[in-house]
């Protein structure tokens, strides 16, 4: 593998390490749309890559990172709305 594929190895495996991560740390709700478009973002280095393997894997990896941020999204426009439901009950 050239030194130019090598580095593109670094921003791809920090998205694997950051995906992963993200799947296991919490967030205010909302809030892992912003991470897991990081991820997505980074992913997209892997298809530059010429190896099947890293192209499979960063299919993979940015097909769940986008589910994930649209969770996300989703799971935080329901607490914002619950939350001013909430607050103007009070």
């Amino acid at each position: 593998m050239s030194t130019t594929h090598r580095l593109l190895c670094i921003p791809f495996w920090l998205a694997v390490f950051m995906g992963a991560l993200g799947y296991v740390m919490t967030f205010v709700p909302g809030s892992e749309c912003g991470w897991f478009i990081v991820v997505a973002a980074l992913s997209l280095f892997g298809f530059f890559i010429p190896k099947t393997f890293y192209r499979g894997a960063a299919m993979l990896l940015l097909v769940l990172s986008i589910i994930a941020a649209v969770r996300g999204f989703g799971r935080g426009v329901e607490y914002y709305e619950g939350a001013a439901i909430h607050q103007t009950t009070k």
